[in-house]
């Protein structure tokens, strides 16, 4: 699931952003200005970056509710549960961190 939060957690707009920007490189004359090019290719890495760290962080949470639902009904044990729950707010924290 991909939430649309605004600002530069708004990982559908960047998604799109890269999708588009790669589109353009593959096109005749991309490298006729190569400041240009060269600035859309950052951008990519930059935009794919954030993608893969709010990615990461996602699935450490949907690994942690996972883990908790498991845990509740007696499938997994408490300390399975608290290991997804620190890793989930490590990625939290790693984020959040680079965010400013």
């Amino acid at each position: 699931m991909c939430w649309s939060w605004g600002g530069f957690f708004d990982v559908a707009n960047r998604q799109a952003k890269v999708a588009n920007d790669k589109q353009l490189s593959l096109s005749p004359g991309f490298w006729d200005d190569n400041t240009r090019a060269t600035a859309i290719l950052k951008e990519i890495k930059v935009h794919e970056y954030w993608i893969n760290l709010y990615n990461a962080v996602e699935t450490a949470v949907e690994d942690f509710a996972v883990l908790f639902e498991f845990w509740k009904a007696g499938e997994t044990s408490e300390e399975e549960v608290k290991e997804a729950f620190d890793l989930a707010i490590e990625k939290l924290k790693k984020q959040n961190l680079k965010a400013r």
